[in-house]
């Protein structure tokens, strides 16, 4: 669970610590990332970051759930919270674990 805000920063962070292990482990780092064009995604930050990591990506229109499965997910999800009962953020740790 992220204590903050999704900037380019934390998307970086994640990339660092949760993509390359992944792809490392599973992969031999011979993958292709598929995000789609947020901002955070485009960032020189994350883009040299995955430059220097030689991580190809494949770009998609942003809010084009046909191109990006994500987005077909995400009221899955809230709906999902909303029946939950989720009122606080340790409410969400308990019942995430």
């Amino acid at each position: 669970m992220f204590k903050s805000n999704m900037d380019a920063i934390l998307y970086r962070e994640i990339l660092s610590d949760y993509l390359l292990p992944f792809g490392a482990s599973n992969y031999d780092l011979d993958f292709k990332l598929h995000q789609d064009n947020d901002p955070k995604h485009r960032s020189l930050l994350c883009t040299t970051f995955l430059n220097v990591n030689n991580i190809v990506w494949i770009k998609s229109p942003p809010k084009s759930p046909d191109l990006n499965a994500i987005e077909l997910m995400w009221n899955e999800l809230k709906q999902h919270v909303r029946k939950r009962m989720i009122l606080s953020e340790a409410d969400a740790e308990i019942k995430i674990n």
